[in-house]
C-alpha cells in the first residue's frame, strides 16, 4: 500500500509540473506596436499609402480596430495594415490593438481625407533652358495645379549628365556634350495624367581670347 501511494503522489507532482511549465512558456511578452504614419494626409479617389504596424515586443495572436474602418479602407487582421481607397472626405481616427495572452498594445491613428482635385496639371518652371557643357543647369522643376501627382516619368530616358526625379518631376544636373535635348514629363495619379514639354540646349562654354584661352561664365 506505501508503494502504491509514493507512485500517485510522483505522477501528480510530475503533472503539476508539466502545466506550470506550460504556463509559463505562453505567458509571453506584451506588444508593443508602432504605426508607420501616425497621421497621413489622403486625397478621394486615390489609393492611401499602407499604414502598416511594426512591434517590438511578444509575438502577436491577433489584431483589431476601433471603430470598424469605412470610406474605402481595409484592415488586415493579420498584419494590422490600414489600406483602401478612400470615397469621401473628413477625418478618420482609428485605434489598432495587437493582442497575444500576456495582454494588449495600442496605437492611435489619424487619417485626413481631402477632396478629389483630380488627374494631375503641371507646367516646367521653363519651356527652354540654355546650359553651358561643365556648369550645372538651373533645376527644372514642375508646378502641378491639379490633384496631387503620385509619379513622374520622363521621355526619353534622360541622359548627358542630367538627372530626373521620379518623386517630384525635377530635371538637374550639369550637361557633358553640346546639343538640344528635349524632354517629356508625364505627372499621373489614380484618376488621370498630364504631360509638359521641355527642351535643354547646351552650347559650349564662350572663350573671350583665343590666344589666353579665357573662358567667360
Amino acid at each position: 500500500m506505501k508503494t502504491t501511494i509514493i507512485k500517485i503522489n510522483l505522477l501528480f507532482l510530475l503533472l503539476f509540473a508539466g502545466c506550470s511549465n506550460e504556463t509559463g512558456e505562453n505567458s509571453g511578452l506584451l506588444p508593443q506596436i508602432q504605426a508607420s504614419k501616425i497621421t497621413t494626409t489622403a486625397q478621394v479617389g486615390i489609393k492611401i499609402d499602407d499604414i502598416k504596424i511594426s512591434n517590438t515586443g511578444g509575438d502577436i495572436d491577433s489584431y483589431s480596430i476601433n471603430p470598424s474602418v469605412s470610406n474605402g479602407f481595409t484592415f488586415d487582421t493579420n498584419t494590422g495594415t490600414v489600406s483602401g481607397v478612400p470615397l469621401s472626405a473628413g477625418r478618420f481616427d482609428y485605434t489598432i490593438t495587437a493582442t497575444n495572452n500576456a495582454g494588449s498594445s495600442q496605437v492611435s491613428i489619424v487619417i485626413n481625407v481631402i477632396a478629389s482635385e483630380g488627374a494631375p496639371n503641371i507646367t516646367p518652371s521653363a519651356t527652354v533652358t540654355n546650359a553651358t557643357v561643365g556648369k550645372a543647369i538651373t533645376n527644372i522643376t514642375i508646378r502641378n495645379s491639379g490633384g496631387r501627382a503620385t509619379s513622374y516619368s520622363i521621355s526619353p530616358a534622360i541622359s548627358n549628365g542630367f538627372a530626373f526625379s521620379t518623386s517630384t518631376g525635377t530635371i538637374s544636373g550639369t550637361p557633358n556634350n553640346t546639343g538640344t535635348y528635349n524632354y517629356t514629363i508625364t505627372a499621373k495619379n489614380e484618376l488621370g495624367s498630364d504631360i509638359a514639354s521641355t527642351s535643354i540646349v547646351v552650347a559650349v562654354p564662350t572663350v573671350c581670347g583665343t590666344e589666353c584661352g579665357i573662358i567667360c561664365d
